[in-house]
């Protein structure tokens, strides 16, 4: 939105502040696989267990493999994330239930 001169961000993610950031580099392979993960550094917010998870998480994953002259190659590639808090629902509502039970209602039974 621009108001007056001025970029107004609603919402939008940039404007949250960053609670933790990580780095992992890994091989993409001709195959689409992330291979090789390693976490090059990672903020004191994310506990080792946390930095597993996100390396496990990437290597799930499928990938496009790079070609060159039409030919997959391996190539070195760095995932940089940024963690923030979860926006507020737009209704005002709540992210989780008081309870914390199920967001989904349920007949009753």
């Amino acid at each position: 939105m621009l108001l007056a001169g001025f970029v107004v961000l609603a919402g939008c993610a940039s404007t949250r502040p960053v609670k933790a950031r990580a780095v992992v580099q890994c091989i993409i392979t001709k195959q689409g696989r992330a291979e090789n993960c390693q976490a090059r550094q990672w903020d004191e917010a994310l506990s080792s267990e946390q930095v597993g998870e996100l390396i496990r998480h990437i290597q799930s994953r499928d990938y496009k493999p790079v070609t060159y002259n039409g030919k997959p190659l391996d190539v070195p590639y760095t995932f940089r994330f940024e963690f923030r808090d979860p926006m507020l629902p737009a209704d005002g509502g709540r992210l989780f239930p008081e309870d914390g039970g199920s967001l989904l209602s349920t007949p009753e039974s």
